[in-house]
């Protein structure tokens, strides 16, 4: 899912939990690039292609705050619960992504908590998330 409804293009890695939409900085270990369809979750909710969720994983490498852009009026009348990953390699880009993160998820009316790590980070920095409306 994105933010908008349409094509995108989606980076490959070698490591195969390692691909990313290009609205992101392309993995280290880059392969090759293919176009694939997108949606915003917003759209499908509204083309009643997708039942308003109550809890939401996210896990895009990179692009989470897309995410949740393309959710806004789902975030507001659906009011599920989010849990999200943010990743980095440096403490600056983790904040910078969690701050626009945050800043969506408050906008909808969301309070943010962060969860204890679950697995060590390898050469990355990892953080997790959860969302609940106020």
């Amino acid at each position: 899912v994105a933010d908008r409804s349409g094509a995108g293009k989606l980076f490959l890695a070698e490591y195969a939990g390692g691909a990313a939409l290009s609205v992101t900085d392309p993995p280290p270990d880059l392969r090759g690039s293919v176009t694939v369809a997108v949606a915003s979750i917003d759209d499908l909710v509204e083309a009643g292609g997708l039942r308003p969720p109550s809890i939401v994983k996210i896990d895009v490498e990179g692009a989470e705050a897309h995410v949740l852009a393309g959710m806004t009026r789902t975030l507001v009348q659906a009011r599920p619960l989010v849990i999200y990953e943010l990743d980095d390699r440096s403490a600056s880009g983790l904040m910078k992504k969690q701050t626009k993160c945050d800043d969506l998820l408050r906008r909808a009316g969301y309070v943010i908590e962060r969860i204890p790590d679950s697995y060590p980070s390898d050469g990355c920095l990892v953080a997790h998330f959860f969302a609940r409306p106020c």
